[in-house]
């Protein structure tokens, strides 16, 4: 489940004669120690985005030497870090040109708005004369 051999409960539950309601009492244990452990998908590329994010917090001061077992640890590449972090950033960035797209957008709206009124008061008196 965690560590270098990533496999599903079930598997773990056979090779080591565990209940598999055991196992998954112990993972939700650890879970709200704050570690992190795979959900139910057996691959870390399938992790949730909470895992990951919790990932990229707990390697956020290590050294490389120190990443690098913490990796080892969890079943984990560096790279695979270093990606999920980058795609992190990407989202910030995405989100800050959203906002910039939409206050673009309501200044647009706005002008719009400004002349299909002035338009409206133009015609409402041309036709109340």
């Amino acid at each position: 489940m965690v560590g270098t051999h990533n496999i599903t409960v079930a598997e773990l539950s056979r090779q080591e004669h565990i209940s598999v309601q055991t196992l998954y009492d112990w993972r939700d244990i650890v879970k709200t120690m704050g570690m992190t452990v795979p959900g139910k998908k057996p691959t870390t590329e399938d992790w949730s985005a909470e895992a990951k994010l919790a990932v990229i917090v707990e390697t956020a001061t290590l050294s490389v030497s120190d990443l690098n077992r913490h990796c080892r640890e969890r079943g984990l590449y560096p790279n695979q870090v270093q990606r999920w972090k980058q795609e992190c950033l990407q989202g910030f960035q995405n989100s800050e040109a959203q906002g910039k797209a939409i206050k673009q957008r309501a200044k647009k709206d706005k002008f719009e708005i400004k002349t299909l009124n002035k338009n409206l008061r133009n015609h409402h008196r041309y036709y109340c004369i």
